[in-house]
């Protein structure tokens, strides 16, 4: 060992108890100090080299060397991960998984944490557009890095907003000096996934940068305003391939940087390739009971299924940790996403003990769902006694079970649905059932996690093809993530992310959720609009405070009405463009125009389309149906049609675009009873059936006494099957089947037709039917699977224009004779 090395070391000791506080990484203008890998380096060192690099070079136009260990050093080293130095001084034995460490010693900056054993060759610079596929991975062991962004933020002034242009933010100096105190740290969530945005790099813009859904306006000029003035350097180096290749490496970068990732230990609906791998036909003992067709659910007291589930949990230990999808340690069992429950007298038996809520969470299935989870776990126990199986909370298996003891080998993922609804009843309901699960859980030393559901409204206006208002909530967020650390949660996974906003203080509070919300979104809007942050703070908070307020969000009104006629008002999006265009006067230079000009084509023209939408929509006028009166009428296959009113044309739902295929519909009555006859012209061999109808190809009648709740939802589909949906007639309670009623469909089956017939009771219309003096408001609705519309997709064809499935505020108005 060389003199100088043994100096080095010894001086690294001594300062490990008498350092300086000040350290100098460039001088006017020259590089004062070496960056330090190993000379067999880890990808994770690698690249936290490289990042590094780059931004102490944005900061001073400085390029800091990178040097291997194995060469000769002299002054100011900055040692990342594993290193002859940093083995030398056996630093970070002692650390955690995911914990790292910031060191100041005499003559050294230490940025140390575990890594992944992957030496891999990084490749780095926007000039390679594909370099990210060389990257570290989401989910791989990557604490240097932790450590280098840490350092970055905390020491260096830098800060990552968004992926495009113009967020990142850091000063610019000629000098550039250093003062801190040593920092061991672990993210407080072990566990973070967003998702699709880590997954499908794509994504990422639309859901969380604004509101456009692309796949719907591929081609609409804002978007592509946006997304020109987001990327305008990087479009200006790379076209078409390359350009997408590229933007993906920033966007990959940025989730880098927010440190997302972690331990993977997720559970979601698991058992779907069971129709593949067990088909009903040859496998009948494991599927659900009771249900003509196609069955939705397993019979999950079925002792063969407990088997083949089992046995699958054992076998998935056996894999390579990086091929286990749920993640290495744990082995996920959730049912499909449906309450088509098996009807068997066991199942029945567990089911009943279950108990019920008006609310979409709910603990109707939670001694059933548990009880068959708890029978995976005892077996896993005792093929691999370290692991542990993970599952839902969700939906009506969200309670806390009250007879099952849980094995200690399970882990809950607690779906907290209307985490971006804080002003709903739903909301307060879950908050008692996540509290339920934290204080259990704490008495059982039980990990749990969440899913949180940042994808609405957006996803409820992507689906129903309308746009909304923005559910800004970033002072909630604060509130929930303070509660999370409260209750012990250390995972979340993100179904659906953004917007901007509320992206970045997430990221943030996955770290620490003791960040203050007021530093975040001040630095945020700081950063972003320099000159104009005063005015883009307040059109955040005004459309936040709107969003946020209770009595902004009626019962029974469908949020697409609401985002315009309570939320969006001509008031709220007046005093919006007021503080927009005081902004445009107030900003200084390329990046404060650049982000106001984002913030406009991103989300305020996306809310003016969604604004003027909305009063074409209300000034459209409202459809009638003439329902002829006929003798009382005995066979539903022996009706008269020719006095029937006919009905159509059929709309693409949201709009008042006619759809481009053929269906038809007659409506008469005889006093007691309405009927219909609908005819979809269609390939009928390629009609998919549900055995509880939804969500595959069938019919649905919203029924109501006015605009409003209550009303009913008639579903039925080509094999006759017929399901009667009651929703806030009793306790509010949505979904509520009634079994007992005399609706009666007959299907028609022909090569190119599938023909219904229908009789609908009016004393079926309602809780208490319909009286002579009363009003009745109907949408009749065609829910098409995507071989019937050619899509792909689930399609949803309207007899009423600017409408969609459970949308009551433009129901047509009945008008019998």
């Amino acid at each position: 060992m060389n003199k100088i090395f043994l100096s080095f070391i010894f001086f690294l000791i001594l300062g490990n108890i008498l350092y300086s506080r000040e350290y100098v990484l460039v001088r006017n203008g020259k590089p004062n100090c070496k960056i330090v890998i190993s000379s067999k380096p880890k990808k994770a060192v690698q690249f936290s080299a490289y990042e590094l690099q780059y931004h102490i070079k944005l900061i001073t136009g400085v390029e800091i060397p990178i040097v291997k260990d194995d060469e000769e050093i002299i002054g100011l080293k900055i040692l990342l991960g594993d290193n002859k130095y940093t083995e030398k001084l056996k630093i970070g034995k002692d650390l955690k998984e995911q914990e790292y460490i910031i060191k100041f010693l005499s003559d050294a900056i230490i940025l140390y944490g575990k890594d992944k054993e992957d030496f891999g060759e990084v490749k780095y610079g926007e000039e390679i557009p594909n370099a990210y596929t060389s990257w570290p991975n989401f989910y791989d062991q990557q604490a240097t890095l932790y450590a280098t962004y840490e350092f970055l933020e905390k020491f260096c002034g830098v800060r990552w907003f968004n992926p495009n242009d113009w967020g990142t933010i850091y000063p610019k100096k000629k000098t550039l000096i250093i003062e801190g105190e040593n920092i061991k740290k672990q993210p407080y969530f072990l566990y973070r996934e967003i998702y699709p945005g880590m997954y499908v790099f794509d994504h990422y813009d639309w859901s969380v940068s604004g509101l456009w859904k692309v796949s719907l306006n591929p081609k609409d000029s804002d978007y592509i305003e946006w997304e020109n003035i987001a990327y305008k350097k990087l479009k200006e180096k790379f076209k078409g391939n390359e350009y997408i290749e590229s933007k993906r490496g920033r966007i990959k970068l940025f989730l880098l940087r927010m440190r997302v990732g972690g331990e993977k230990r997720v559970a979601n609906h698991s058992l779907y390739h069971y129709y593949q791998q067990y088909p009903v036909e040859k496998y009948p003992k494991i599927w659900a009971k009771g249900y003509e067709g196609k069955p939705n659910q397993l019979c999950y007291t079925s002792e063969k299924l407990i088997e083949l589930v089992s046995k699958e949990a054992e076998e998935y230990f056996k894999l390579p940790e990086e091929k286990r999808r749920w993640g290495p340690n744990v082995f996920a069992v959730e049912p499909m996403d449906n309450s088509a429950f098996c009807k068997c007298e066991k199942c029945q038996e567990l089911i009943k003990k279950g108990k019920s809520y008006s609310f979409y969470s709910s603990g109707e299935h939670s001694e059933y769902h548990f009880w068959f989870v708890n029978e995976i776990a005892k077996r896993l126990k005792e093929t691999n006694p370290d692991k542990m199986i993970i599952t839902l909370a969700y939906a009506s298996h969200a309670k806390y079970p009250e007879t099952i003891k849980l094995e200690p080998n399970i882990e809950v993922m607690f779906c907290f649905a209307a985490n971006r609804s804080p002003f709903s009843k739903g909301y307060k309901h879950e908050l008692e059932l996540l509290k339920e699960w934290a204080l259990n859980c704490k008495k059982e030393n039980r990990p749990l996690s969440l899913w949180l559901y940042y994808t609405f409204p957006k996803e409820f206006a992507d689906n129903g093809n309308y746009y909304c208002f923005p559910g800004f909530f970033a002072h909630s967020i604060d509130e929930q993530f303070k509660l999370f650390k409260k209750y012990n949660i250390r995972g979340v996974f993100h179904c659906g992310y953004g917007q901007e906003v509320e992206g970045y203080v997430t990221y943030k509070f996955m770290l620490n959720p003791d960040e203050n919300i007021e530093k975040l979104l001040d630095e945020y809007f700081s950063g972003l609009y320099g000159n104009a942050k005063q005015e883009m703070k307040d059109i955040y908070l005004l459309i936040e405070r709107t969003y946020l307020d209770e009595k902004n969000h009626p019962e029974g009104v469908s949020y697409a009405e609401i985002s315009w006629k309570y939320l969006g008002t001509k008031e709220v999006m007046g005093k919006i463009k007021q503080l927009l265009e005081k902004a445009k006067t107030k900003a200084k230079n390329e990046r404060e125009i650049s982000n106001i000009k984002l913030f406009e084509y991103g989300i305020f023209k996306y809310m003016e389309k969604g604004y003027n939408k909305y009063q074409e929509v209300i000034s459209f006028p409202f459809l009638e149906i003439k329902v002829p009166k006929v003798e009382e009428i005995k066979d539903l296959r022996n009706i008269d049609w020719s006095k029937a009113n006919k009905i159509g044309p059929w709309y693409t739902r949201g709009s008042k675009e006619p759809i481009d295929r053929k269906i038809e519909g007659e409506i008469i009555y005889d006093k007691t009873n309405i009927y219909l006859k609908l005819i979809d012209h269609c390939d009928t061999d390629k009609l998919e059936a549900s055995s509880q109808v939804f969500p595959c190809d069938d019919w649905e009648i919203f029924v109501a006494k006015s605009r409003g709740m209550p009303y009913r939802q008639i579903a039925f589909n080509h094999k006759g099957l017929i399901v009667l949906l009651s929703h806030g007639e009793i306790n509010f309670r949505k979904n509520v089947e009634i079994h007992q009623h005399n609706i009666e469909v007959l299907p028609i089956i022909e090569k190119d037709k599938w023909i219904s017939i229908v009789k609908i009771p009016l004393k079926d219309i309602s809780i208490d039917g319909l009286k002579p003096q009363e009003k009745l408001y109907m949408n009749i609705v065609r829910v098409s699977s995507g071989k019937i519309n050619k899509t792909g997709k689930i399609g949803i064809e309207t007899l009423v224009p600017y409408s969609s499935v459970h949308q009551l505020e433009r129901l047509a108005e009945i008008k019998f004779d």
